[in-house]
């Protein structure tokens, strides 16, 4: 059943000249915008005769791709190529010779492949480049096709086998070139896995010898602790005795106080003496003269 669309082309319009039957559907279209398109309709319109408006039947084709397929090359409606759709628009683009409908096919393939995300059917990104290298293969886009199988070999190939439908589809050529690419990638990470390994085995080596110097390090650390503990245990008893010999000192040095302050006292007291004694000494030498 062909859906309606916001363009028909079931009955006669805008002076439609011909008439294409697909299935038990009539469509009414230009004649030079096919020919425009395509030289096998160009050549089919030639051999037609009369005014009358011809109907030509497309026998093991699709009314509902027939429609899509109008659209996309009618102008006033340039429908948008998807990539179910462009399954078929390329079928027909080589059905037809239509190498303008084949670049824009290759175009939209090429976007998609670099737009990297998923349909509104939610397919991974795998099926759907899967099913472009499908495409690319079959229509000769070597460098798409190329850019593909670089993508697919980084792919697990438990993966790339329930890729339905693709995987089953990619010829037996890239499906071998992809498994053989593949192959050298995974040679190419064995040999590097192995070189990392030596290079782990020469750093545990390296480690183990450096846990060993550590551990003699931390040996002799340990001693110099004890010999530090020690060192310290008598420098504790050194400071002891220092503190009782200052203590000792500073009561000598109190006491050296005490016998100075008495010792000036002394002194003072003397020279008191001796002072009355020279008055004294005086006062009778005095007396003496005056008594003669």
């Amino acid at each position: 059943m062909v859906e309606e669309s916001d363009f028909s082309h079931f009955s006669p319009w805008a002076v439609s000249d011909i008439i294409l039957k697909v299935e038990d559907v009539q469509f009414h279209v230009h004649k030079t915008i096919l020919a425009l398109w395509s030289s096998v309709f160009s050549s089919m319109f030639q051999n037609l005769k009369g005014r009358r408006r011809h109907c030509i039947p497309l026998p093991d084709k699709s009314a509902e791709e027939f429609r899509v397929f109008l659209e996309v090359i009618y102008p006033n409606f340039q429908r948008k190529i998807k990539l179910k759709s462009c399954t078929f628009l390329l079928e027909y683009a080589r059905e037809y010779m239509m190498e303008t409908l084949t670049e824009k096919c290759k175009t939209y393939l090429e976007e998609k492949f670099l737009k990297n995300t998923p349909t509104k059917a939610q397919e991974s990104r795998v099926s759907v480049v899967a099913k472009i290298l499908v495409l690319a293969q079959e229509y000769g886009f070597s460098q798409l096709e190329a850019n593909c199988i670089k993508e697919l070999v980084t792919v697990e190939f438990s993966t790339l086998e329930k890729v339905h439908p693709g995987y089953e589809n990619i010829s037996r050529d890239n499906r071998l070139l992809i498994l053989e690419r593949r192959a050298l990638n995974l040679e190419k990470d064995l040999e590097q896995t192995m070189e990392d390994l030596e290079n782990t085995k020469e750093d545990l080596k390296q480690a183990k010898e450096d846990l060993k110097q550590t551990k003699q390090d931390l040996k002799q650390t340990k001693k110099d602790l004890e010999q530090t503990k020690g060192g310290l245990e008598s420098t504790k008893g050194v400071l002891k005795r220092t503190r009782k010999d200052l203590k000792q000192t500073a009561e000598d040095l109190e006491n050296t106080k005490v016998d100075l302050k008495q010792t000036k006292e002394d002194l003072e007291q003397s020279q008191i003496r001796e002072e009355e004694a020279k008055h004294i000494v005086q006062r009778n030498a005095l007396w003496n003269s005056l008594s003669l």
